[in-house]
């Protein structure tokens, strides 16, 4: 492989700024290019310029019997020689490329789906030392100037085609080829612009192999030219042809010359001249001229630009070939004006069709084998779901539409398998692969989807990704050089976080009014819309002035059969509060990239977060730029209140337009600003999640060991959160809203204490050790007042309201957080085993051995034995530099025995006293806020209570030292599942 130097260069020539708005001048080794062809043989070409691979191969361009001659008869043999090589092939992504080769010379193009971008030697532009340097350019970035005419008139139709192509008709071969045997002659002028004979050979075989991709799959048979001969006037005076420029007279001239004049029997013949033809033509040909003795045209050499030359040489053959012209400013080839297109209108293919079928020169060829291809080799998709009942545990699940496409006509189906290959997603857990196969129907080429379901599964997880592949069943297509497609999971909608929380939230504007397609008009090549969101939109949806960090909107219909390529989101601050006459403003990109759409919530993380004021107008503006059309997709829509103008848009199906740049001047089409739609947003914002409270709302998931899932709503607001402690898989877990509200009631077999009236039903299909986290918004913790903070988790395994005694269980939380996200929540989370009802209760039934005084253990490195919730023993003893410590130990390894939940030191301020291995005592306290301090004890108090010997130990699972702060606050100092010493408020005993 060879790999491509390149460098952003101020031009070498000034004519390069008259030509492009912007371009790159690369370094390329065309020697190095000519010997790994040659290593290659026949096998696959891989070649590399910037991020783009080449796959290629040589172009069935030449004939066998080719030869390139002089007006003295000498013969050139470069193409022999292995000196001047066309090919053709894709880029990894699957864009069509066609480069010829030859010293000092590249030449061609990578035809991507939002644009072409074209490579040509620098020298064409410049005179100075610029061996092996090029010109790199986008075909939207041509500055207009140098479009030329056509001069076809009704008097160049050919007077005798119809009497020349009655006889041997053929028929439609419906996806046959037809090879073209193609004679070439360049004048004296041409011959002194480029300097030699191999390099004008180059230049003209360059242009040719461009201009196959404009015949090779969109007739009913490929159409494939085949050079057999050059001939190139090398001698001033020599031409032996008129030196006229008048384009009727020469082209007169050249079609008596050309029968005799070229030595080799051909279909078709071209001459090319850098005369400056009368007026504005650049070509002439006759119309309908292919198999009979008019069957010529002319070129005029008039530009720098290699995608003109392509065009002029594909307009000029078309009239061969009895295509007429196109509208003036239509976007096709035959269009009278030169430019870039690559299209050929209906009216020129069904021209042409007719016209090659009654030919009898044509001969047969092989046809290149009709591809299949996913249209990118990666897409990226959002985990988040809108549709329940997957196969995966019931869980929703979002549906995306892959597409691949066929690369021509074929006159039979064509069967492919589609097979899913997991990565680091999972079949069945991750993503559902629905259409196992793909039948493409006799007839044009088409683009087919894949359809695959991704799982909201609700697990705690980076990027997951899985990949596609095509495999050939039956039919006269095959597999091309894009035959898989990685598909990643972004699982971007997890806003709570293993810990607490994240910093996402999202505010939802509007309520549906109606349906549109508006900023995905995907029936276009090209879209730009604005749209103007008013601050009081934006307040009443709950929004302040604060960072946008993400949006998404609602697509109610998805009938797109291509990506949105180069989909991009600016953002600005404006003053208007309408869009009527009013300027398309500068805005901040702040996502960029190709975007596949899918029915429901599509999800935009953005690359940068936007301010808004809070003050100005949000304006919004979308824009995607494809190459062809497909079709629109629907979004829900708001009506806004208020009145106004609040979007704009323009559209085009112009081939060489830039969605993004589209003006008033460019455009298909353009909606002006009296439209008073909005698409529904969801705008993400910092500051965590919310909370659901509406009765009923579940979510499912599979859980598998060790993993974290947080479950949410369909309305994107968690419900709780479960983290598989153990090493069985809970397998499928559905976490709902059992009961609803915002105030504690009595419970059922204690009424002077409270439960949350908010309950979580959790339940699985297997059984292991988990921690569950329960949300609570601010408004329903302020009815536990002072508590709030210090509450206990009751589980039942019955309703809580019908539960007794008998049936529940209440845990101390090992965590508490508040200030939570946007409702300012609070999460409490404990350890569990088993299926149940859960809420926070005041209720406290832990069994304590109450103390007033500081325990003072009289043996250097002993302590007390706490067990954490995975029934592990630790030791928790201080060290000679005041560290307090969990060690395990042996369950057994104690002296004193204590059968309760807590031991509970009843008096502000008062702890343990440890002795340290150095045999020094230390004092463990806790200050107001939880947190533990170990210093030296100096003298022991008098009043203590004293373990002479050994270690205490508390006698129970999840056991606990309740120790009291100055405030009065209790807090249980406590050993959690990972082995770490913890503390945390409860309601003191």
């Amino acid at each position: 492989m060879i790999f491509l130097l390149t460098a952003w260069s101020q031009p070498i020539d000034p004519q390069l700024n008259q030509h492009f708005t912007k371009y790159e001048i690369i370094e390329l080794s065309s020697g190095n290019w000519l010997s790994t062809i040659r290593q290659s043989e026949e096998h696959p070409i891989h070649l590399q310029v910037k991020e783009w691979q080449l796959n290629l191969q040589k172009s069935q361009l030449i004939s066998n019997n080719y030869i390139c001659i002089n007006e003295k008869g000498e013969t050139f043999n470069n193409v022999k020689k292995g000196l001047i090589v066309p090919m053709n092939g894709t880029t990894q992504n699957g864009a069509l490329v066609s480069l010829t080769v030859a010293p000092g010379f590249i030449e061609g193009f990578i035809q991507t789906q939002q644009t072409t971008f074209y490579i040509q030697p620098l020298s064409y532009f410049s005179k100075d030392d610029v061996y092996d340097k090029y010109v790199l350019y986008d075909v939207k970035d041509i500055i207009p100037g140098e479009e030329g005419t056509c001069g076809v008139s009704d008097q160049h139709f050919n007077p005798h085609r119809q009497r020349e192509n009655t006889s041997g008709q053929r028929g439609v071969l419906s996806g046959g080829c037809m090879e073209i045997e193609y004679a070439i002659a360049s004048d004296y002028s041409m011959y002194s612009k480029y300097g030699s004979v191999s390099a004008l050979e180059a230049a003209n075989i360059a242009v040719v192999n461009d201009m196959q991709t404009n015949y090779d799959d969109e007739f009913n048979d490929e159409l494939r030219f085949n050079i057999v001969q050059q001939f190139i006037v090398t001698t001033s005076g020599g031409d032996p042809w008129s030196s006229s420029t008048d384009p009727s007279t020469l082209l007169n001239s050249f079609t008596s010359w050309a029968p005799s004049g070229f030595s080799v029997s051909h279909d078709l013949g071209t001459l090319w001249s850098n005369r400056d033809f009368n007026g504005s033509t650049v070509g002439l040909a006759w119309v309908g001229a292919v198999c009979s003795s008019h069957q010529y045209n002319i070129l005029q050499d008039f530009t720098t630009n290699s995608s003109y030359k392509r065009v002029l040489n594909a307009h000029e053959v078309g009239h061969n070939f009895d295509a007429d012209h196109d509208a003036s400013g239509s976007p096709y080839i035959m269009a009278p004006a030169v430019s870039s297109a690559t299209d050929w209108s209906s009216t020129s293919e069904s021209a042409i069709n007719t016209y090659y079928s009654g030919t009898s020169c044509l001969g047969t060829c092989t046809p290149l084998t009709p591809e299949v291809n996913f249209l990118s080799d990666s897409t990226y998709v959002a985990e988040y779901g809108e549709t329940s009942g997957s196969q995966y545990c019931g869980s929703r699940y979002s549906i995306i539409q892959i597409p691949v496409k066929l690369s021509k006509s074929i006159s039979s189906s064509a069967v492919f398998a589609v097979s899913a290959s997991a990565g680091s997603a999972t079949a069945g857990k991750d993503f559902e692969l629905v259409t196992t196969s793909l039948t493409f129907p006799a007839g044009p080429a088409i683009t087919m989807n894949v359809e695959v379901h991704i799982i909201d599964d609700a697990i705690l997880e980076s990027s997951e990704t899985f990949q596609l592949s095509l495999a050939f069943v039956s039919g006269p297509a095959q597999v091309g050089s894009q035959g898989t497609c990685a598909v990643i999971i972004n699982d971007g909608f997890d806003l709570v976080s293993d810990d607490c929380c994240s910093p996402e939230r999202y505010d939802e504007y509007g309520s549906t009014y109606t349906n549109g397609s508006m900023i995905l008009s995907g029936d276009y090549n090209d879209a730009r819309t604005r749209v103007l969101y008013l601050p009081s939109h934006l307040t009443g949806a709950g929004i302040s002035a604060e960072y946008i960090t993400g949006l998404s909107f609602y697509i109610s219909s998805k009938n797109s059969t291509q990506p949105y390529n180069n989909f991009r989101i600016g953002m600005a601050n404006v003053s208007f509060s309408d869009l009527n006459n009013n300027p398309w403003v500068s805005t901040t990109t702040v996502y960029e990239a190709n975007f596949t759409s899918s029915t429901g919530w599509n999800y935009f993380s953005f690359s940068q977060p936007f301010y808004w004021d809070g003050t100005s107008s949000l304006y919004i503006e979308f824009c995607f730029d494809n190459s062809t059309g497909t079709n629109e997709d629907y979004l829900n829509l708001v009506k806004p209140s208020g009145g106004g103008i609040y979007n704009e848009m323009y559209v085009s199906n112009s081939s060489g337009k830039n969605g993004c740049t589209l003006g008033s001047g460019d455009t298909y089409l353009y909606f002006p600003g009296n439209q008073d739609f909005q698409p529904k947003v969801r705008f993400y914002t910092y500051d965590g999640a919310k909370i659901e409270n509406t009765l009923n709302k579940e979510a499912k998931s599979y859980i598998a060991a060790g993993q974290t899932a947080h479950f949410y709503s369909n309305d994107q607001k968690v419900i709780a959160s479960v983290k598989n402690l153990g090493s069985t898989d809970l397998e499928c877990t559905t976490a709902k809203v059992s009961t609803s509200g915002g105030n504690k009631v009595p419970l059922p077999f204690y009424s002077s204490k409270n439960y949350s009236q908010k309950t979580i039903q959790i339940t699985s299909d297997q059984q292991a050790m988990y921690a569950l986290t329960l949300y609570y918004t601010n408004t329903q913790m302020n009815t536990w007042g002072t508590n709030n903070d210090r509450l206990n988790i009751i589980k039942s395994n019955v309703p809580i309201a019908s539960a007794n005694a008998g049936n529940v269980e209440i845990i101390r939380p090992d965590t508490i957080f508040n200030n939570l996200g946007q409702d300012n929540a609070y999460a409490y989370r404990g350890v569990f085993t088993g299926n149940g009802y859960f809420a926070l209760t005041d209720y406290n039934d832990i069994l304590s051995i109450k103390q007033n005084s500081n325990i003072i253990f009289e043996e250097a490195n002993k302590g007390i034995l706490l067990t954490n919730p995975s029934d592990d023993t630790y030791l928790i003893h201080v060290t000679n530099a005041n560290q307090l410590i969990a060690n395990t130990t042996a369950s057994t390894n104690y002296i004193t025995d204590v059968t309760a939940d807590t031991y509970y030191i009843d008096a502000a301020g008062q702890g343990l006293i440890l002795k340290a291995p150095n045999n020094i005592y230390k004092k463990v306290t806790i200050n107001n806020s939880g947190t533990l301090s170990i210093t030296n004890a100096g003298t022991l108090p008098t009043t203590n209570t004293k373990q002479q010997s050994g270690n205490l130990r508390i006698n129970t699972t999840s056991g606990a030292i309740t120790l009291k702060s100055p405030d009065g606050t209790c807090w249980a100092l406590f050993v959690n599942t990972s082995g770490q010493i913890r503390t945390v408020k409860v309601l003191c005993p």
